[in-house]
């Protein structure tokens, strides 16, 4: 059984990675640049506060407030990443 959901888990852990470099490299490279201004200061303690929440929380959150606001709830199903997302 493990082995049959290694791809998956192979495959949503190298998205969840690539996804956080593409968010904190520009946040970190910015800070760097224009350090000890308020741009700075927030960047940091926006991200000091999104790596604090833990991400099952915030995971359920995502699914259920749209579900609740706008009576919208995305497909549950894996859909591939290199698989076209339509039928």
């Amino acid at each position: 059984m493990i082995l049959q959901r290694i791809p998956l888990t192979f495959e949503l852990g190298l998205m969840a990675l690539i996804i956080g470099l593409l968010i904190s490299i520009p946040i970190g490279v910015y800070s760097a640049i224009r350090q000890d201004t308020i741009t700075d200061y927030i960047l940091r303690s926006l991200s000091i506060i999104l790596i604090s929440v833990p991400s099952f929380w915030l995971g359920t959150m995502i699914v259920l407030y749209p579900s609740i606001w706008w009576h919208w709830a995305p497909p549950m199903e894996f859909i591939p990443f290199f698989k076209k997302p339509y039928r």
